[in-house]
């Protein structure tokens, strides 16, 4: 199973905390794009961890992998392995064979560069870490990657070919001296390298081959698709951890004040190698900071104050200037990496629902509301004005985006509070305000809240899903559970559109008998709702509508007393793909299923295996005389509804038999299980 963690703005959300906070249902930690100019800060066991590089996983034990989408500066790496060990820790973190490496000359001609920006409009405020120039050799076809270090022929044949190159675009296009001989900045990398020592191929080659030599004797490398699918289909459980954010996205951020990379959940797969399917089935999470943030140039158009050589001209809000201190200070908002001011704003939702369309978030982590607390009133920038037209989401274009106007919305504050107390007791201990505005971000985007951050440790965390690795129902057709809720016989059949018509049939026959008792009135009224089918196909007389049928569902939900949140995740009125899984859960709650079936599958693709569980439910259809229903979910519905009877089934075969306590069995093992386990329970 597996869990994506994506900045849903600019950067410094706060993923970090989220990976290490669930990183106890983990096995291991990917990260799958970006290089030692994403900075993570990790509080564990009270101690915290500055990390640029490093899986933020590797704190507390994870595996951490840096798939071939990051781009890798081998002296970082090991500068931070070591940083580790130090302190007491054994960090075990594989590379990809395919990863690109940061060579010296790349950090120079990054600062080269971004000095020859600086009285431009294009002018990034990189990190100097020669991120960009890295990943412009590899689309160049001419980049060194981690595979070539443990070849010394391979790498000193390439550093032949390239380093040439990069003298004279140093010296001839740059107009900077080889020599290093002015001491000037022109002349030296963020590191402090001089561009004689970025570009001797004597001394690189010696250099890398060195840190080869390291990489082998540690055997660190991995072919990070094969290493990643083996563990999952294993059984394991893997966190694909992106860096920066959306906003800064190289195709989906604001262009060109981006990074080189893909942060979005997309690049999850191309990054380390698993196929789309592997992370779509799984939970992809948005981590939101609950106001805004940012280093570097570029728009920020719901900006407090301004950050001298970062705010573009005219931009920011002057007259907010203390209040942007006031947050800076108490949300420690400067870079980790950089140590540079970050830029504040209020929370700009168009943002935040581009980066949800774009990404696909399951479930949110929103973290800071605590920095907001003693505030008379919380703004947020709900649309934008672009040219007298409301705008609900972010342009494409920069330009655009500087024109926007923003239309706020204001909420009123929250007072202070003992955050940790807050933590212990759970979300209706957060200040009831503070809640309306949570409400209010998880409404918007149409998608649960998992966790509020309120404060800088794991244990200052609200968390209102426990196990992200067992949620998305409507995700678990490989390596997750599978339940069959079964009904009495006169539901025909397996298919959505059967169930729903037995399953509301008392709803349809008290419409139908007012029509017949010439109610008109009462009838219209009962109608209400009943245009809109949820069926397959066409409506026909009889069907029930969405708006009807939510009302139903949300009468259920009460009478089981279920938790809000998470019943509220499978109360959605569409009846479309992904939609119908999420209404399934409280579907079968509506009929109150006598027998349970749960089954392993290997692959939702696998036509051979779903064929074998479809004839094994069938034939207890059969032998019971009941009709089923098939659906993707986990265990926890089995505290709200009941079974009397709960079949463990492999391949379309009863394993084992017995009552609900069977189910908590299995529960106890970790929500999920693998083959081997039911066998052992058989």
């Amino acid at each position: 199973m597996t869990v994506t963690i994506v900045g849903s703005q600019l950067g410094d959300e706060g993923k970090g905390g989220v990976v290490d906070l669930y990183g106890e249902a983990v096995d291991v930690v990917a990260r799958y794009q970006g290089g030692d100019n994403a900075g993570h800060t990790v509080v564990f066991e009270d101690q915290e961890y500055k990390l640029s590089l490093v899986p933020s996983g590797a704190v507390r034990g994870n595996v951490g992998v840096l798939g071939n989408g990051c781009v890798v500066n081998p002296e970082t790496l090991f500068s931070e392995i070591d940083a580790l060990r130090e302190r007491g820790l054994d960090p075990d973190v594989r590379v990809a064979e395919r990863a690109h490496v940061i060579m010296p000359y790349h950090r120079v001609l990054d600062g080269i560069e971004e000095k020859a920006k600086e009285s431009s409009d294009l002018d990034a405020g990189t990190t100097g870490k020669g991120i960009g120039p890295t990943y412009e050799d590899k689309i160049g076809r001419r980049g060194i990657r981690i595979g070539d270090l443990l070849n010394p022929d391979s790498l000193r044949t390439k550093l032949e070919y390239v380093v040439p190159q990069k003298r004279a675009l140093a010296e001839d296009v740059f107009g900077v001296s080889a020599s290093g001989a002015s001491g000037g900045s022109s002349g030296r990398s963020s590191d402090g390298e001089t561009t004689d020592e970025a570009f001797d191929i004597a001394s690189l080659y010696e250099q890398y081959r060195r840190y080869g030599e390291r990489l082998a004797e540690e055997e660190m490398t991995v072919s990070s698709g094969e290493f990643l699918t083996d563990r999952i289909e294993s059984g394991e459980n893997v966190m694909f951890e992106g860096a920066q954010g959306t906003s800064i996205d190289i195709d989906h951020g604001d262009y060109p004040y981006v990074t080189s990379s893909n942060p979005t959940a997309g690049y999850a797969a191309t990054g380390t190698g698993v196929g789309p399917t592997v992370v779509g089935q799984g939970e992809v999470v948005g981590i939101v900071k609950a106001y805004l943030s940012r280093v570097g140039t570029g728009q920020l158009p719901t900006e407090l104050g301004s950050v001298e050589g970062q705010t573009p001209e005219g931009g920011g809000r002057l007259g907010q200037s203390d209040l942007a201190t006031e947050i800076r200070d108490k949300g420690g908002e400067y870079g980790t990496v950089t140590g540079r001011p970050r830029r504040v704003g209020w929370l700009d939702m168009p943002m935040i629902r581009h980066a949800a369309r774009v990404s696909g978030f399951t479930g949110l982590v929103i973290n800071h509301i605590d920095v907001l607390a003693g505030m008379d009133e919380v703004e947020v920038g709900h649309s934008y004005d672009l040219d007298g037209e409301e705008l609900l989401t972010m342009p494409s274009t920069s330009k655009q985006w500087a024109h926007c106007g923003v239309n706020y919305k204001k909420f009123d504050g929250w007072t202070e509070v003992d955050w940790s107390e807050v933590a212990a007791n759970g979300y209706d201990a957060i200040p009831e305000n503070a809640r309306a505005y949570l409400d209010y971000i998880s409404s918007e985007l149409d998608t649960p809240i998992y966790a509020v951050g309120v404060g800088p440790g794991r244990e200052q965390t609200v968390r209102l899903e426990e196990d992200l690795l067992v949620l998305s129902p409507e995700k678990r057709a490989q390596k997750g559970l599978f339940l069959a809720f079964q009904y009495p016989a006169e539901i025909e059949g397996v298919t959505m559109t059967n169930f729903l018509r037995t399953a509301l049939n008392a709803k349809i026959e008290e419409r139908e008998e007012l029509f017949e008792e010439g109610d008109e009135e009462d009838a219209e009224e009962e109608d209400e709702g009943f245009e809109t089918s949820p069926m397959e196909g066409p409506a026909d007389d009889g069907e029930i509508g969405v708006a009807e049928f939510q009302e139903i569902l949300a009468e259920k939900m009460e009478e089981l007393d279920m938790d809000e949140q998470f019943a509220q995740r499978y109360l959605n009125a569409g009846f479309s793909g992904g939609e119908k899984k999420q209404n399934e859960v409280l579907q079968a709650a509506l009929l109150e299923p006598a027998v349970a079936v749960l089954d392993e599958i290997d692959s939702g693709l696998d036509i051979d295996r779903l064929q074998d569980v479809s004839n094994g439910i069938n034939a207890l259809r059969d032998e019971q005389g009941t009709g089923i229903l098939q659906i993707t979910h986990y265990q926890r519905i089995l505290d709200y509804v009941e079974p009397d009877t709960v079949h463990i089934m492999l391949d379309g075969e009863v394993v084992k038999s017995g009552d609900a306590s069977l189910a908590a069995e299995l529960e106890d093992k970790g929500y999920y299980w693998v083959r081997e386990e039911v066998y052992e329970t058989a």
